[in-house]
């Protein structure tokens, strides 16, 4: 049995103080639905986001109100597990320190964490914002079994 990684982004809002929840939206027949930003199973990536990125627990207090509330929901919902987040510019420094990583044969490779980034850093621009500061962004995840 897999498990899932669950990834929102979030950035700063100067006029409300909060971090708005990014999303981009896809029409399915009637109706709009929200596209992951990172639906990629990789067990490398989970295992470096699970125990070695500078993370802190998902703390609610910094989100808009209606989105934190909508991840205190997740949070209480049986199966969804180890709720981190990372600050963008923090992210990008711990891949700038640490471009290359160790496969299960302790052949060095390219750190996945870069593949990530870059589909995070596409997703925000992909959104519209072309224009903004790592250290303004979090990146939020979770993983379900």
């Amino acid at each position: 049995m897999g498990r899932d990684i669950h990834v929102a982004i979030v950035i700063r809002n100067t006029e409300t103080g909060y971090y708005d929840k990014i999303e981009i939206f896809n029409k399915k027949k009637d109706k709009y639905v929200s596209i992951n930003p990172y639906d990629i199973r990789n067990h490398e990536l989970f295992k470096l986001l699970e125990d070695d990125i500078p993370w802190n627990q998902l703390h609610t207090t910094f989100l808009a109100p209606s989105f934190a509330k909508e991840i205190q929901e997740i949070k209480n919902t049986i199966g969804y597990f180890n709720f981190k987040e990372v600050n963008f510019a923090d992210l990008r420094n711990y891949l700038m320190c640490n471009p290359t990583t160790l496969d299960d044969n302790m052949v060095e490779k390219t750190n996945p964490l870069k593949f990530f980034i870059e589909r995070i850093e596409y997703y925000i621009e992909f959104a519209g914002y072309e224009y903004y500061y790592p250290s303004d962004i979090y990146i939020l995840y979770w993983f379900d079994n």
